[in-house]
């Protein structure tokens, strides 16, 4: 041995006797203890799975250790622990020992690469670029290592088309690759210009003609004719302050009704309706006439280009004019009272669906309450009479 390597290998000791020693990581600023250190010993218990791995520490140009699981003595200080098994990635770590611990190394099993052989018989071809998954990879021939999977192997060379295949390779597999590269074709002769012509084009003739009116949605306008029965309810009667009651019956009726939209969810109109009463218990029959303004808010549904269905919802409220005739009229004048007609007012709620067959006509189903009170003076006398009543009417629609 030479005196400088005599030189450097006594510095070296020197280093170690102090307690630290630099290994290849102390090279790169990591300082580790010496495994020879002076003070107390700690088992430090190194496994590894799987078993039977060759344990180094601080480097592998030291002896080695044995083999997992072993039980390593270490003063205190940092260490590098390796170990290396045969067909698994070496594995290594810096620990720091304090006292008595345990250190478990997981390998993984070492991938072997798979190999592409890319190579061609035509020498116009060498020096084409290869490139694999979009990464440069040499010019051909060349032979390339790549990690097992499926990759795009790709070889361009100017003047000629791009080469490319899909290539899935196994573990270790090795794959041989010819290929064969086409010339881009020339392009097309450029067409010769034709002569300029002058080309005098006479200006359109446009005939104006009347646009059509735009076509409605819905229609606006409306007429029902519609007829129902009142399913009863309660009527109350003061007579000289003097009240009674019974029960409502059932009475027919049918009325007009004209109705005009302002807008596609708003309906204003108006209603004229004649209720007929049955016999009374006296065998007369009263009259009650109804006029009164409606108002009413639609859901339409379309279909085809028109309203299909509609279903609304609203009210009226106006006069009513009562009329007593018959035996009914004859029992009040015996009994000194001429009771006739009497006037009052009505208020109704409503609700119902319309069906329209076609853009002009259509059926209706219609439900609601309706409350009049009416009054009837005969001095010194007056009855005043009050009736609330469920309603039920179905009717033909005009749609305009």
């Amino acid at each position: 041995m030479s005196m400088s390597g005599r030189g450097v290998l006594r510095a070296l000791a020197l280093v170690c006797a102090g307690g630290l020693c630099l290994s290849a990581a102390g090279a790169a600023g990591e300082e580790l203890t010496d495994r020879g250190a002076k003070g107390r010993k700690y088992p430090i218990q190194v496994v590894s799975t799987p078993a039977g791995a060759m344990i180094y520490v601080n480097s592998k140009e030291y002896k080695p250790e044995g083999h997992t699981p072993k039980r390593v003595r270490l003063p205190k200080g940092r260490f590098r622990l390796i170990v290396e098994l045969k067909g698994y990635q070496p594995a290594e770590r810096i620990i720091t020992v304090e006292g008595r611990a345990t250190e478990v190394f997981r390998l993984e099993a070492e991938v072997r690469p798979a190999t592409i052989v890319v190579e061609t018989s035509n020498r116009a071809f060498h020096g084409a670029t290869i490139t694999v998954d979009g990464a440069d990879k040499g010019n051909v021939p060349a032979t390339v290592k790549l990690d097992p999977g499926r990759h795009l192997v790709e070889i361009t060379l100017e003047g000629y088309q791009k080469w490319s295949r899909w290539y899935t390779l196994g573990e270790g597999e090795k794959q041989q690759i010819e290929f064969v590269l086409d010339r881009i074709p020339p392009p097309p002769p450029r067409p010769r210009p034709l002569p300029a012509r002058v080309e005098i084009t006479p200006p359109p003739i446009i005939v104006e003609r009347p646009l059509p009116p735009p076509e409605r949605p819905y229609m606006a306008g409306r007429v029902i004719l519609k007829g129902g029965v009142d399913l009863g309810g309660s009527v109350n009667a003061t007579l000289n302050s003097v009240s009674s009651s019974k029960s409502g019956e059932l009475t027919p009726g049918f009325g007009l009704e004209g109705n005009h939209l302002l807008g596609p969810y708003f309906m204003l109109g108006y209603y004229v309706g004649l209720v007929l009463p049955k016999d009374s218990d006296v065998g007369a029959r009263d009259y009650v006439l109804d006029i009164a303004p409606v108002v009413k808010l639609r859901l339409p549904i379309r279909s085809v280009g028109r309203d299909i269905l509609e279903l609304f919802v609203g009210g009226r409220g106006g006069f009513t004019l009562h009329a007593l005739s018959g035996d009914a009229k004859s029992a009040w004048s015996s009994a000194g009272m001429d009771f006739s007609t009497g006037p009052g007012w009505n208020v109704a709620g409503v609700g119902g669906g319309q069906l329209n067959f076609s853009r002009h006509v259509g059926v209706m189903l219609e439900g609601g309450y309706r409350y009049s009170r009416v009054y009837f003076r005969s001095d010194p006398n007056k009855l005043d009479l009050s009736f609330g009543q469920v309603t039920l009417s179905a009717g033909v629609v005009v749609l305009y």
